[in-house]
Order: structure tokens, then sequence, then C-alpha cells
């Protein structure tokens, strides 16, 4: 049907290409910063996680050579998506990451990561129709395959434009694993860790709320862009809550995915300008916290031989680095000042004038909570060995997992600066719709609904919060150092341990 379509439409319509077919602006410049940072950075990790990998599969001969081939193929057109300013050629690099997602989750060759590459085929090439017969309406009713043009537009009826519009929205959906399409990135994480955090967490994902982004100054106070809207809030809200059920531990990273990206697409269908500027703060924050998070749960498996949440109590004496740096990762999708919260805190003052999906917002926001609140307390359970065990991990593992975590913590700890140089010129050139302007400052974020010293609505300071979450890590440990360990009262076994000293098991 593509095919057919891309033919038909090349040979037959006189298709006008675009004078400049490269166009690089902020939000460009925003996704190829992550590609061109955490995509290496993975593959460092790649190197030593990809050998034990192997070793569990009892390979006689390796396929790291074809692996990494085609991990740096979908770095290339990741970048070259978000450059190109001709729709075909994002339709064409756009089709190319379905095919790398493809070959990548069928890398281990297993029947299960077979059916799971093809259900990601199906489902993705559906999105690959939509976007290409959404091309072709768009170019017959607007006469152009330019996006920048095509951003500077705004739908005016329910006509074929509005069609047009909608399938490339739909399109985007498809790609970012919004329901009812989730199954696909679920499958996907058969595929060896470093694919799910670089493909399905950090980067191919984003390709798709990176178009409905485009798009969201075209369909702005539209019937579209509340259907819009409304679809990603339900993504948000019904994979949060199901991510609260789920034991294994790359099924929950999998749901909170796809729960962010539906807070993204929400956020683009609101289309303010406060609603802009979150979407593409939670691209950022989501892809470095997200793609250290996997990273961890793969060492995670690799060190105790289970992904299952509950096999990993005691975590903190078996593994104490990892379960450190994991720890700071989820705390990063939880709390504040960290910039997820921030940005679903201002996602959720941008939808005030849509009760429906603010309330969709709110209580998908406390889902969230709940599933990150049990994973911390299962991983921080104390165990009853009395030694710290230190893990002995590969160097390019461990280093790539010091670099994220700094990463994460310097993003949220410069988001001000972050804000000024990539957020805020991009908003000026959509000329978003500013009845809820935001601006940083003073090292945090605020809101204000008019343009006076008065009219500031809400804030976070991100610099003060840091220095206290600082004191508290330090402080705490120190407190419960000073703890006799006599005091502490042990758990009750019913007297089959009586004659034991527990404290020496």
């Amino acid at each position: 049907i593509q095919l057919v379509a891309v033919v038909g439409f090349e040979f037959f319509a006189q298709v006008r290409e675009p004078a400049t077919p490269v166009v690089i602006d902020y939000l460009s410049l925003t996704l190829i910063l992550l590609a061109s940072i955490i995509g290496p950075l993975i593959l460092v990790f790649a190197i030593g996680y990809m050998d034990r990998h192997e070793e569990h599969l009892h390979l006689l001969r390796s396929r790291q050579p074809r692996f990494f081939a085609i991990l740096f193929l979908f770095l290339s057109v990741m970048n070259a998506l978000v450059m190109a300013d001709n729709l075909l050629w994002i339709y064409t690099f756009w089709e190319v990451t379905t095919l790398c997602s493809f070959l990548l989750i069928s890398h281990d060759e297993t029947e299960e990561a077979i059916n799971n590459a093809f259900r990601t085929l199906d489902l993705n090439m559906l999105g690959g129709v939509a976007f290409i017969v959404g091309i072709i309406a768009v170019y017959f009713t607007q006469n152009t395959l330019a996006m920048s043009v095509l951003t500077t537009m705004h739908i005016t009826n329910a006509g074929l434009f509005a069609f047009g519009i909608a399938l490339l929205c739909l399109a985007g959906m498809t790609k970012s694993a919004q329901f009812p399409f989730q199954s696909w990135l679920l499958g996907a994480m058969v595929a060896p860790t470093p694919v799910s955090a670089l493909l399905h967490s950090s980067t191919m994902v984003k390709a798709g709320v990176y178009l409905v982004v485009r798009l969201s100054t075209v369909m702005a106070g539209t019937t579209l862009g509340w259907v819009v809207a409304l679809a990603g809030a339900l993504t948000f809200v019904a994979a949060s809550a199901i991510a609260i059920s789920q034991r294994n531990g790359k099924r929950v990273l999998a749901y909170s995915t796809i729960a962010n990206l539906g807070l993204i697409v929400c956020c683009a269908g609101i289309g303010t300008q406060a609603a802009l500027g979150a979407a593409i703060l939670l691209i950022i924050f989501h892809a470095v916290s997200k793609g250290l998070l996997f990273l961890c749960i793969g060492t995670i498996e690799q060190g105790i031989g289970s992904r299952d949440i509950e096999d990993m109590q005691g975590l903190l004496k078996q593994m104490p680095f990892t379960t450190f740096i994991t720890v700071i990762g989820m705390i990063s999708m939880l709390l504040p000042p960290f910039g997820v919260l921030m940005t679903k805190w201002i996602a959720i003052e941008a939808a005030v004038h849509y009760p429906l999906v603010l309330l969709l917002l709110i209580l998908g926001s406390a889902f969230t909570v709940v599933f990150w609140a049990k994973w911390i307390g299962i991983i921080l359970t104390m165990s009853y060995k009395s030694k710290y065990q230190l893990e002995t991990l590969r160097p390019s593992m461990s280093a790539t997992l010091l670099i994220l975590v700094l990463g994460v913590l310097a993003a949220s700890f410069a988001i001000a600066p972050l804000y000024n140089v990539l957020i805020a010129p991009q908003l000026h050139l959509a000329a978003a719709s500013e009845s809820l302007r935001m601006a940083a400052s003073s090292g945090g974020l605020w809101l204000s609904s008019g343009s006076g010293a008065g009219s500031i609505s809400g804030g976070v300071m991100a610099i003060p919060l840091f220095i206290i979450i600082f004191a508290l890590v330090f402080a705490v440990p120190y407190c419960f150092s000073r703890t006799k360990p006599e005091t502490i009262k042990p758990p009750y076994f019913g007297g089959e341990l009586a004659n034991n000293d527990i404290r020496g098991i």
C-alpha cells in the first residue's frame, strides 16, 4: 500500500520539492543533541553488556558487528529525520527507523523475539500508511511538502487539510506507542537492553512525539487538538495504572515510557506556550532518565539473573553502586525539583481549560507515584546480609551509568539555562498561544497569566530544593550510622530462629 501510494504520488502528481530540504531549528537541535549524546553513551555501555549477553545465549559466532552497524545506522537516520524539512524525506527516514527496530528486536533470533519484531513491523507499517496518505492530503490542499511552511498554517475547517493533519498525528501516535498501539513497544522489551534504552525509550519513540509537537500550532485550539490531547491523557493515565500491577522491571519501564509519551502528546494537543514548553522539556528529561533506568535494569538482570521486581529485595547490599544510581534515576521521575515532575506540573496548569484532560493528568500523576514508590521501596529493603558486596562491572558499563546519572542531575539543576537556550527560542519561532506564559529565572521555572510583575501564578526554584536534597543525602545515612545495632528490633520469626543471632546470617 505504501509503495503504490509513494510511486503514484511521485510520478503522477508532479510533486514540487521544497527549495531547502534541510532546516535546523531549536526543536531539531534538541533531538540531535539527545541522539548524539545519549546514543553514543548507550553504545559504549553495549560494548561490555553484549559480551555477557552473548555468553548467556551460548553463541558460536558473535552477532555484534551486525548489532552495532544497525545501531549506528539508526543514529544517523534519526539525526537526518529531525533535520529534514521535506515531508517525503521525513517519511523515508521514518520507515528506516522502523526497519532498524525490526532488525534489533529480532536480534536474538528466538521465536518470541521474531514474533514481537513482526508485531512491531505490522503496527508501524499501519502508521506508515497513515503518514503517506496524510502527506498526499496535505500536499493537494496546501501545495507544499515543506514542514517549515506547514507549521505556519492553521486548521480552519473540517476539510481535507484537517484530515491530512489527523493522519500525520495518527502516524506519530503509532510510532510513540500510544493506546491502542502500545503492544509493539511492550513486545520490543525482549530485545537486548541497549536497544530498549536507545530505540524504545530515549530516541526512536521520540520521533513520533516529535512529529506531533511539530504539528501542535497547526491544530491548537481546534477539535483535532482537543482529541489529540484527550488521546494522550488517556494513554498517560491508563499506562500509569497498568504499570502498578507489573512485576517485570522492563515492562514497568515500558509502561512508564508509554505514559510519558502520552503526556507529551497531550501537551502538543493543548498547544499553548506553556504546554508546548512542557512537552519539549519532558522529551529531554525523559530521554536522559529513562535511558539511564533501562541500562540499570539490564545491569541488575545480569547481576541477579532476573528482571522481576520481587527478586530485587535486598539489592542494596548485593549491588550497592547500581542500586544507588537506579534510585536516583527513579527519584528523577518522581520528586521535585527534578525536571520530569516540573513538566507534569506545567502540563496540569496548561490543561486547566480542558476539565476532562486535567482530571486524567492528575490521576495519571498519582498513579506514577505508586509504582515508582513501590519499586524504590523493594530495592531499598535491607537484607539480612551483614556486609555490602560491591559488584564488579565492565568499565564501559560503570562509566556510562555514572555519566548518565550525572547528566540527570545536571539537566534538572540547570533547568533555567536549558529552557532559555533551547526551549524559549523554539516557542518564539512556533508563535505558540500565550494564554499562559512560562519563563525561567533564579534557577527555576515560573508561570504567569500576563506580562505584569504581579501576574506570576506559580513556580519552582530548583537550586534551593537541590541544596536541601543534597543535605538530606548526607544527613540521613549519618543518622543511621549513629544508631546502635542492638537497639534495632529484629523481625519476628515465630521462635524459629530463637537460638540464632540473625545479625550473623
